[in-house]
């Protein structure tokens, strides 16, 4: 607990500092806003920090609390990252399970649109092929 007020105690004097430099422009040397910055990072670092040692839990279970949150993280992100490659993926696995959702192709200059054909030789729509230009 000792550790939470001493780290509070010098977030509140950053601030102070950084109240009583907004006309220099700087705090030590750094620009307003790194130092803003490195202020607001380092309350959500004390916050991280005296949660984990002011839980009662050992240091390896909130290490793998935070790998395990790392992972989701990473999860998300990389989902995100790839979300119209995905898009694709589930288009094409939709138009497999169900006949006649179409599949837009597009190959160079052209786009296409795909239907698949259902067991009776026809689409959804009741149109006979599967492939409309």
């Amino acid at each position: 607990m000792q550790l939470f007020w001493i780290s509070l105690a010098v977030l509140g004097a950053g601030l102070i500092l950084l109240v009583a430099n907004h006309d220099a422009g700087s705090v030590f040397g750094i620009e307003n806003n790194a130092f803003a910055s490195l202020l607001y990072l380092g309350l959500w670092a004390s916050v991280l920090v005296v949660g984990v040692l002011g839980s009662r839990r050992g240091l390896s279970h909130s290490l793998r609390d935070l790998a395990y949150w790392m992972l989701i993280l990473l999860v998300l992100m990389t989902g995100y990252q790839y979300r119209y490659e995905l898009q694709d993926v589930v288009s094409r696995l939709t138009a497999g399970l169900v006949p006649g959702s179409p599949i837009t192709l597009s190959g160079g200059s052209r786009a296409s649109v795909m239907l698949e054909k259902s067991a009776n030789g026809l689409n959804r729509a009741g149109i006979a092929g599967g492939i409309l230009v």
